[in-house]
């Protein structure tokens, strides 16, 4: 049978689940149970037991840099003649002066017990190319580590936006759930992203340390503009002298062993725990004529992105989708985990889609934007550690654009005379951060308040591995970040000699000539909460569905478009809450169905430039189907 790379989008709804079957299968995606002993399908007798940890990976270890253009002089300096080129960019332009005094921002001078004659060096950083040529006081390189989101991806010529303080810790987060012979550990980062070579570097450490399965390692990334670029591509990969590859290799590699060593802890305290689960709709728009908030389905939802302001439509809050057609997901999800013993909350979990960039492409401090503040409400209202995953987020569910309501710092709403709630209107700020964190928390603790524990729930795991297509761009980043570690062996080269002429052969047909990507997903179960995980930016049309549209570009010089009908993974998913975690296990960019693929010239081409293959979103649906039928028991 011919499958066609389109799957379920071209057909009747009927006919997605035997077609998306008949052609995942075409990829061996043949799901295998998470226990060390077959214990996916433990019964719900058994006690589920949970940990949960917390680890700082805010970086600490930087230098940072005067943005004062060439001459060196800012305003406020002795002689200041006005900008001039490369001043107050964020970015590091070659001539600009940076504070040489090692990645602990002091010199010598500086440093706890400093003294010209006896301790000229307390802290022992100063650069000596015989003596210690780790320091970096002094060694005459910038030492810094540099931001990931906004800058573009892979510059020519290479630039990035160094770190220049911190306004808010970011983490890891660890969750540990166990039920007899199944133990699942989820890890979730605060950055931008982490390819396979790094998300395998924690599986193996993890179970040569603690004999867990690694498929039973999870690890996702919340998508954070505002943390460090731990991918490589934001930031100038020339560093010969650090071999950075464009990460700052001194800074990921001691996360990492951070990690490892906090999820080995809370592997060793996991207690039987009870389990809590809910569902609740977001505020959604804003009646223009009323003022008045108001949430899915009453919301007035424009067809396409442009009209998304017009006064005929609400004015969507919190979120907007800035590509056609207008599809958003504005439900969020969570659990609770509270000790079945002393009744405290181990863990809460919220899952929702957007982008975590509403700081905007101007802020260079580090922060672990609106998600921060999601974790600061919860763990106020509940205690415990909280988790924030991001779901389908592409195609582009952003907070840019959009306001959100004001709360205070003391977790309270803000009002106006009437009673009306007021919106922020500072774009791109820590206000509107806060807004977006807070109303997210707000409404998740409010449905799991109502909500009473489950009985005996239920722990399951399935994972697949899947061959994703890369096109000739994204072999070029793999390579120029050095993500084709010969380790991990996840790449799959069709231009590989070692290789025989007939597995070469089957690669070409399969991948093309840029090769393969290997990578694993989930379907979950948590008692009535169902988890999908996805490698990428999956389009939220993926997760939520959408009826058929056609847009008419007009002006654009587009001639009208006509989007099909997609059936969403949440509606064939049987739990009560279905979640979904986006960029788990790798990061493939975005995942656009292949039935919306637009010319490179097209104003809505950009997903499609950062995207691992045309073919990629739908592979990934076509499998996630399959495995959410196969856990369903369809």
């Amino acid at each position: 049978m011919s499958c066609p790379r389109n799957t379920g989008f071209l057909v009747e709804t009927a006919l997605v689940a035997a077609l998306a079957a008949s052609c995942a299968g075409a990829r061996d995606v043949s799901p295998r149970n998470g226990g060390e002993a077959g214990a996916a399908d433990v019964g719900t007798a058994t006690p589920l037991l949970a940990a949960a940890a917390s680890v700082d990976i805010t970086p600490t270890e930087y230098e940072t840099f005067r943005d004062c253009g060439g001459d060196d002089l800012c305003p406020g300096d002795r002689g200041y003649p006005g900008p001039d080129e490369g001043e107050a960019d964020l970015i590091w332009n070659e001539g600009e002066k940076f504070l040489d005094c090692g990645i602990d921002r002091l010199c010598d001078v500086d440093e706890p017990g400093y003294d010209a004659v006896s301790n000229p060096d307390p802290a022992g950083d100063n650069f000596d190319k015989s003596a210690n040529p780790g320091g970096t006081e002094g060694n005459r390189v910038f030492d810094t580590i540099y931001m990931g989101g906004f800058q573009g991806v892979v510059l020519i010529p290479y630039t990035g936006k160094p770190i220049q303080g911190v306004h808010d810790p970011i983490f890891a987060k660890i969750l540990v759930l166990k039920q007899a012979d199944l133990t699942l550990v989820h890890i979730s980062f605060d950055v931008v992203g982490l390819f396979h070579k790094y998300v395998n570097a924690i599986k193996r450490e993890l179970h040569a340390s603690t004999g867990v399965a690694k498929d039973n390692v999870i690890v996702s990334s919340l998508h954070n503009h505002e943390g460090p670029d731990t991918m490589g591509i934001w930031s100038p990969p020339t560093d010969l002298v650090h071999d950075n590859k464009g990460v700052n290799q001194r800074y990921i590699l001691k996360v990492l062993d951070n990690v490892v060593a906090a999820a080995g802890v809370a592997l060793s305290r996991v207690e039987p725990a009870l389990l809590t689960t809910a569902s609740a709709w977001l505020p959604s728009c804003v009646d223009r004529a009323s003022g008045v908030l108001e949430e899915f389905p009453d919301c007035a939802e424009p067809p396409r992105t442009s009209l998304a302001f017009d006064p005929a439509y609400d004015e969507p809050i919190l979120a907007r989708d800035s590509r056609d057609p207008y599809v958003r997901d504005m439900r969020v999800l969570a659990f609770r985990l509270d000790s079945a013993g002393t009744g405290k909350t181990i863990a809460t979990l919220a899952n929702w889609n957007n982008h975590p960039e509403s700081l905007g492409s101007l802020n260079p401090l580090v922060s672990a934007d609106f998600p921060g503040y999601v974790r600061a409400y919860i763990e106020n209202r509940f205690g415990g550690e909280a988790i924030y995953l991001n779901g389908a987020l592409g195609g582009m569910m952003t907070p840019l654009g959009a306001r959100a309501p004001l709360w205070s710092d003391d977790f309270a709403p803000v009002t106006d005379a009437d009673g009306r709630r007021v919106m922020t209107t500072a774009e791109s700020s820590f206000e509107k951060a806060m807004g977006i964190g807070y109303e997210t928390a707000h409404t998740a603790c409010e449905a799991l308040a109502a909500s009473r524990p489950l009985h005996e729930p239920a722990l399951k795991l399935e994972t697949a591995e899947i061959e994703v297509p890369v096109n000739s761009n994204y072999r070029n980043l793999f390579t120029l970040t050095d993500y084709l570690s010969p380790r991990d062996n996840t790449y799959e080269d069709p231009q590989d000699l070692s290789k025989s002429e007939e597995e070469r052969a089957r690669l070409v047909a399969l991948c093309g000539q840029s090769g393969c990507v290997k990578v694993p997903i989930h379907v979950i179960g948590i008692g009535d909460v169902q988890i999908v995980t996805h490698p990428g930016e999956a389009f939220t049309e993926y997760e939520v569905g959408r009826s058929a549209a056609a847009v008419a570009y007009g002006a654009d010089g587009f001639p009208p478009y006509d989007f099909p009908a997609i059936e969403g993974l949440r509606g064939r998913m049987c739990g009560a809450h279905n979640m979904f975690f986006a960029l788990t296990e790798h990061e493939l960019g975005y995942a656009v169905p292949e039935s919306d693929v637009l010319p490179a010239d097209h104003p809505n081409y950009y997903e499609e430039s950062v995207s691992a293959h045309p073919e990629y979103g739908d592979i990934v649906y076509g499998a996630l189907l399959k495995m959410v039928d196969s856990a369903c028991g369809r």
